[in-house]
Parts: C-alpha cells; sequence; structure tokens
C-alpha cells in the first residue's frame, strides 16, 4: 500500500467548493470538473501508483476512491484525507473493498503490517512479536484482494528483476531501483 501523508495538501478547488456549495452528494455535476483536479492531484502525490495494490495506473483507467466509504462516513466525502486513487480492477483493490471499513488503512506506518514473499509475490502479516494485529492484516488483504493471482504473478516478476538488478549492478542504490518500478512500498520491504 501506498503510505500516504495524512495531512496532504488539498486542491484549492475543493476546498472551494466545500466552502461555497451546498451540494452533498459525490455525483453533482458542479462538481464534475473538481473531480477531474482531485483526480489529477491524487495521480500525481502517488507517482501514478494505485493507493492499495500499488500497480502502475493510466490516469483514465482509475477511480476516485474513498478510503473510507461514503455509505459508512458520509460526513468525509468530501475531505481530501479519505480520498486516494485506485485501479479500476473488479478482482481487488477499490471496487473490490465496496463499501468496507478497512483494519488496516493506507497511511503512514501501514506496510509495517506486511512483508512478502520472495518466492511467489504473495503478501503476508508481518512478524511481530505478539501478533496483535495479525487477524488485522489478513482481513485488509482479503477485502483488498491483495493477493489475486495476476498481482502475485506481476509482483514475483519485478521481484526477479530486483534480484537480477542487484546482482548485475550492486552499485545501484535500492532507493535507485524502487523509483523506476510499481509496487515500490511492498517490494521495499525485500530490500530493507
Amino acid at each position: 500500500m501506498i503510505e500516504l501523508v495524512q495531512n496532504r495538501a488539498e486542491p484549492n478547488e475543493l476546498i472551494e467548493y466545500r466552502q461555497n456549495c451546498h451540494a452533498d452528494f459525490w455525483d453533482d455535476p458542479a462538481f464534475l470538473q473538481i473531480k477531474k483536479t482531485i483526480k489529477r492531484s491524487l495521480y500525481k502525490e502517488q507517482e501514478g501508483l494505485c493507493v492499495y495494490c500499488e500497480c502502475r495506473l493510466k490516469e483514465e483507467e482509475s477511480h476516485i476512491e474513498h478510503i473510507k466509504s461514503r455509505s459508512k462516513k458520509p460526513d468525509l466525502t468530501f475531505s481530501y484525507q479519505n480520498l486516494a486513487q485506485s485501479c479500476n480492477a473488479k478482482s481487488h483493490c477499490g471496487h473490490h473493498k465496496g463499501d468496507k471499513l478497512l483494519p488496516i488503512e493506507p497511511y503512514s506506518g501501514c506496510n509495517s503490517f506486511f512483508d512478502i514473499s520472495a518466492r511467489d509475490g504473495t503478501i503476508i502479516p508481518a512478524l511481530s512479536p505478539d501478533n496483535s494485529h495479525r487477524q488485522k492484516t489478513i482481513d485488509t488483504l482479503k477485502i483488498l484482494g491483495l493477493n489475486d493471482p495476476a498481482l502475485k504473478r506481476d509482483r514475483q516478476h519485478f521481484i526477479k528483476n530486483i534480484q537480477n538488478k542487484m546482482r548485475i549492478s550492486p552499485e545501484k542504490s535500492k532507493e535507485e531501483i524502487l523509483s523506476k518500478i510499481p509496487y515500490k512500498w511492498i517490494l521495499g520491504r525485500l530490500l530493507f
């Protein structure tokens, strides 16, 4: 998962919309242009990656995701801190999550709960002394479908690429290798 900064600077258009408009629904036609601005801002912040699976996004093939769903937390509908960009896959990420609340949300420190198998690209709960967060991690992985077979294969492909790059060019820094690939948050767990 991408670790979103809690107090991200939100687009001025969203601030002005909240201050000046009394529409309370996400699909308000007056909000359409602002949605485009928000989407561009999220795309840039997330470096073109899906907030949950970290796959590369095409801006037009993604959607604005409410981390806490509008049906469960309507007061957060227009809160920029509750918004992220997600891929449009049906078998994982935002559409798969639906209106469920995540036990682990994509904010600072969230990746400390996850680890990854270098063998096959499966995301697993990270070991901790008391394993108190194990069930929350398992539930989050299931809700988001992050061990979808296609995602695992793709992550495995990048794991092999990283291993090859490190063998061929050991002088390259881990940060340099990660900066050019998707899945950099979770794959970073293998390198550090």
